[in-house]
Formats: C-alpha cells, sequence, structure tokens
C-alpha cells in the first residue's frame, strides 16, 4: 500500500561532511563514476580568448542564479582549487551567488587537491573562474569555452546557439 512517511537509504560507511556530499558518494556507490582529466597550458593565446569570452557570457546568469535557477537547468562553473605545488581546475554546480563568492557542489574528482572531495560543499572567487556551463535538460548548454578550444572533437552544434557532446 501506500507509505505516508519517506523511505532512506543509508550507507553506514560513508565518509562525507555534508548532506550533498553523501548524496554525492551514495549515488557514485549505487551508479558508478568515472571522471577524466587533462593537463593544459593556462598560457595558450587560443586558451586565455576563450576564458576571457567564458568569463564575461558568465556574467549574463548572475541574476538567473540570484533569483533561482528552474530545477530542470544548471549553471557550472570551472574554478580553481590550490593543491601541493599549483592548481587543479574543477567544475562546480552553482546554488548560490553573492557578491563574489559562488557557492556549490564540487562535481569533479579532485586529483591532486587532496584535501577536498566531490560532492563537498565550496565556495570559489568568481574572478577565479576559468569557464562556465549553462545545461539545459536535453543535455545541450551554452559555455564550456576552454573545453571546446582544448578538446573541439567532443562537441557539436546544437539547435539554438547551443553546443552537446559528440556521441
Amino acid at each position: 500500500g501506500a507509505r505516508e512517511e519517506p523511505l532512506a537509504i543509508q550507507f553506514a560507511d560513508l565518509k562525507c561532511t555534508d548532506r550533498p556530499q553523501c548524496l554525492d558518494l551514495a549515488l557514485k556507490q549505487l551508479f558508478g563514476w568515472s571522471d577524466s582529466t587533462a593537463k593544459i597550458d593556462v598560457t595558450d593565446p587560443k586558451l586565455l580568448a576563450a576564458k576571457a569570452h567564458a568569463r564575461k557570457d558568465l556574467e549574463k546568469y548572475r541574476a538567473a542564479v540570484e533569483k533561482g535557477l528552474p530545477a530542470e537547468e544548471t549553471l557550472l562553473v570551472k574554478a580553481p582549487f590550490d593543491t601541493k605545488d599549483s592548481r587543479e581546475w574543477m567544475w562546480v554546480d552553482v546554488h548560490s551567488w553573492k557578491g563574489k563568492v559562488i557557492r556549490g557542489t564540487l562535481e569533479s574528482e579532485p586529483e591532486e587537491a587532496l584535501d577536498l572531495k566531490s560532492g563537498q560543499t565550496v565556495d570559489v572567487n568568481s574572478d577565479d573562474v576559468m569557464d562556465y556551463m549553462y545545461k539545459f535538460k536535453d543535455g545541450t548548454f551554452y559555455g564550456n569555452e576552454v573545453g571546446k578550444v582544448t578538446r573541439p572533437e567532443l562537441f557539436e552544434k546544437a539547435p539554438g546557439g547551443r553546443t552537446r557532446i559528440r556521441r
């Protein structure tokens, strides 16, 4: 029969610090996970132009974030996180944006930033963002300008000026 009280699935062995991180780890245990990284030359002129374009476009989404994004749309930003020797750039799912502080859930799996875990809530400075993706329910998106420069073979044009990952 119908059950009025909510059901809860618990993973006793999860080592997490907040609810979003616990959910992320639980979903990875249930469905698996893969992530990829690439070393890039952050001084490449094409990459710097893509970064400048992305940062200019990102500002268009500030008001939408402050108002609250539609449930089927997501804004991600690629932000730097310090490592022992340099920086690691990772995707953050944006939840709020106040002043220069963007708060969200770390979507990437850190390789070198060992004090971070995917699913963790993080704050980043909007001035430090390298790229963004505004994603729609159908899998298309605006942005990922740096990705289009570093790995153009992964992308294809979609209707409405959007992009999608090549199948």
